[in-house]
């Protein structure tokens, strides 16, 4: 994870009185250099503004004309990112009510007017530490999703070269099988996508269908190569496949979806929605999602 450097910190002050805007301002600036404070007079103007950037504390008045403190900061909470930048309320309303109130709406902090300096430097530092902390929280969740991402994407490249390998070992004895296993693939996914299918699903049906011919591996080559028609019997043989590819995948004890979701698009891809197919004669919806898929993506 990039160490976070010292950063410029931005602090959005509020309150329809120049007086008092100056007075919390100026105590604010005088923490640090690194803080930069942008006054207002308005809170809708405060709200344009963090609409396009939004501030690492807003400090706000209580009574200001069309819009008072509480609503700002109800409207404030509202906007994009802002949800967790602190507030703090500084207001000469000393009512019970009023704090609950501002706290209610999302203030972080509350301060009676007129407030000590030093106090206000401490609370208003404390809060910038606060959202300093949160933005350390955030880029590190922000690094550890990246890890896992990165860290998924190559456990599905070692799983589906795996399986391609599992599902090459066909291509030795059919040779259209092999050809058309990325392209199948490919075509699988593309459905699955069509149907509007969550992401993960399209991954899991484009990784497994290969393994739809991988019983094949059972059928003797006097059968699978022969370049005549096939005898009843034999047929019957060939189309044992489908069986016997679901018995070599169902016996795979990991928590590999992809060997699992395999072992059903072996059994079931060579079902036919109208009836008629093989190995259990399915029809519609009996025959599982994924095995239509790869079916349509086999032609």
């Amino acid at each position: 994870m990039v160490n976070r450097e010292k950063r410029e910190s931005l602090v959005y002050t509020v309150d329809d009185q120049e007086m008092p805007l100056e007075v919390v301002s100026s105590l604010i600036e005088a923490i640090g250099g690194h803080i930069r404070v942008a006054r207002f007079r308005c809170a809708s103007d405060v709200l344009l503004a963090a609409n396009q950037v939004v501030p690492d504390l807003l400090v706000t008045d209580y009574r200001m004309p069309q819009i008072d403190g509480i609503e700002l900061i109800g409207a404030f909470r509202a906007l994009p990112n802002c949800a967790q930048v602190p507030i703090c309320m500084i207001t000469s309303i000393d009512d019970r009510a009023t704090r609950i109130d501002a706290l209610k709406a999302g203030a972080t902090d509350f301060m009676l007017k007129p407030a000590d300096p030093l106090e206000v430097q401490v609370r208003i530092t404390n809060l910038l530490t606060l959202r300093e902390q949160q933005l350390m929280l955030m880029d590190r969740a922000k690094f550890l999703e990246g890890k896992y991402v990165q860290k998924d994407r190559q456990e599905r490249a070692r799983r589906k070269e795996a399986i391609m390998i599992l599902a090459r070992a066909g291509e030795r004895r059919d040779t259209e099988t092999g050809q058309h296993l990325v392209r199948m693939a490919k075509y699988s996914r593309i459905v699955a996508e069509a149907i509007s299918m969550p992401e993960k699903r399209c991954n899991l049906i484009e990784d497994s269908s290969p393994l739809h011919d991988i019983g094949k591996l059972g059928i003797p080559d006097s059968i699978l190569r022969k370049p005549s028609k096939h005898t009843p019997e034999e047929w019957r043989v060939m189309q044992s496949h489908t069986i016997q590819g679901y018995e070599i995948l169902k016996l795979d004890t990991s928590d590999w979806e992809e060997i699992q979701l395999g072992s059903v698009v072996a059994k079931s891809h060579h079902e036919r929605f109208g009836g008629g197919g093989y190995p259990e004669n399915l029809r519609g919806e009996q025959i599982p999602m994924p095995a239509r898929i790869v079916a349509i993506g086999d032609c």
